[in-house]
């Protein structure tokens, strides 16, 4: 019976909806060169802070700021020194193709999506709560890595294995460009 449906019946796969349905992505940054020290410079922090319209000397002078106050708390809670800024995305998998082949210029990220300092290669990290004022737009060349949450990566370990998160901490708040 097996036989004679494989040789009958012609299964047409949806491609287009599969396309469409979605997946949670680690999205890890490399500015200015970090992924060459091993991460260790941390210079996410002035890419940040800089992102939001700030200088680095305001994360010691001004006190009374959420976001300055999120990137402190994340630097100071930072267990590892291998840390790469990371956004907690859910995208289609249409567009987890686009990033992964470089079809694209750059990706834009709205102020709630969930970031911080994340060391995916000891599983550690930090409070991943910055409290974003701006969206973001990140440039291709800025990104290192794009790790799939339900798969992870034979050297890399995920988000959701490190802290354990529920669904709703990856936002589909974004714009592949």
């Amino acid at each position: 019976m097996k036989k004679e449906i494989e040789e009958n019946i012609e299964i047409i796969y949806p491609v287009k909806d599969f396309l469409k349905r979605n997946v949670k992505i680690d999205l890890l940054c490399d500015f200015y060169g970090e992924a060459n020290y091993d991460f260790t410079v941390n210079r996410w922090i002035s890419w940040i802070v800089n992102s939001q319209g700030y200088k680095m000397k305001d994360l010691k002078t001004i006190k009374d700021n959420d976001f300055l106050k999120s990137v402190r708390s994340e630097i100071y809670n930072t267990y590892s020194h291998m840390n790469a800024l990371t956004f907690l995305l859910e995208i289609t998998i249409e567009d987890y193709f686009r990033l992964l082949e470089g079809t694209y210029k750059k990706i834009k990220i709205d102020k709630k999506v969930m970031c911080g300092a994340f060391d995916s290669w000891n599983g550690s990290g930090s409070d991943l709560d910055i409290k974003l004022e701006k969206d973001i737009t990140i440039n291709k060349k800025n990104i290192n890595r794009i790790l799939l949450e339900k798969n992870g990566s034979k050297y890399d370990y995920t988000v959701g294995q490190v802290y354990g998160l529920v669904g709703s901490c990856w936002f589909d708040d974004y714009k592949v460009i």
